[in-house]
């Protein structure tokens, strides 16, 4: 399984209104069988990172592509289920229980 970041930006604002960038990544990529380890200080950007290549969140610009697909043009629905389906075994369950329910899962499962 592939990952490429392209041109993420996410920035939050601080309560005096100020901007916080927390990720500005211009290109990072992670081939497959490929394994990387996150470190940082805190408040570096590492749990905003994960939560927008798993689908729990958005960048506020760029994109994220996971073997080929650029999740962060989902819907919410199909990104909230990202995160199984980086997991093999989650995908099998998560491609099975779309064979029986019909709608969006068998799409979420190709993923």
């Amino acid at each position: 399984m592939s990952l490429e970041l392209s041109n993420v930006l996410k920035t939050y604002r601080e309560p005096d209104g100020n901007v916080l960038t927390v990720l500005d990544i211009e290109r990072f990529q992670i081939a497959a069988a490929e394994q990387v380890v996150l470190v940082g200080s805190s408040g570096g950007g590492k749990t905003s990172l994960l939560n927008i290549i798993s689908g729990i969140s958005t960048p506020d610009q760029g994109s994220v592509t996971i073997d080929g697909t650029e999740i962060t043009r989902l819907p919410e629905v199909a990104r909230a289920f990202v995160a199984y389906v980086l997991s093999p075994e989650a995908a099998d369950v998560i491609r099975d229980k779309g064979m029986q329910a019909g709608g969006v899962w068998p799409d979420i499962a190709r993923l």
